[in-house]
């Protein structure tokens, strides 16, 4: 297969443009495999049906630092930020349910719920205490 042919094949199967294929294929040194990973790591594979793998899953492809790994204080706010909205994104889809006699009494999303006992602690555990002794259970499910 030659070089035309080559840059035809990634526009054709990424719906890059045929300079940007023939960067590509210069960075891989014509080696068609090796531009169309290079394209992959770069997002730029097309849709779903014309995608390729390197077999590698995306999280172990994206090596991400960790706080330790920060070179610079401002890098080291970053990640830690970046950490942080990656577990608030995580406590958004849980949900508690309050339920009594097998019946759904309650259901509202974590969060409310650690923010209500953040702001009234005394009040939140009493009114939990109060619940259990009328028979109401706790549950956190992840919401589907």
């Amino acid at each position: 297969m030659d070089k035309l042919e080559m840059a035809e094949k990634l526009v054709e199967k990424c719906g890059i443009s045929y300079e940007e294929a023939g960067e590509v294929l210069r960075e891989a040194d014509f080696d068609l495999l090796e531009a169309m990973i290079i394209l992959e790591k770069r997002g730029k594979t097309g849709d779903a049906r014309n995608s390729f793998s390197t077999g590698i899953p995306k999280t172990e492809q994206r090596q991400s630092k960790t706080a330790a790994d920060a070179e610079s204080f401002g890098e080291f706010i970053g990640i830690a930020f970046r950490a942080i909205g990656d577990r608030l994104r995580d406590i958004f889809k849980y949900q508690v349910f309050v339920t009594k006699e097998g019946r759904d009494v309650l259901k509202m999303p974590l969060i409310v719920g650690l923010i209500i006992i953040c702001f009234s602690a005394g009040l939140a555990f009493a009114a939990m205490l109060i619940s259990v002794a009328a028979g109401c259970s706790y549950t956190v499910k992840k919401a589907e």
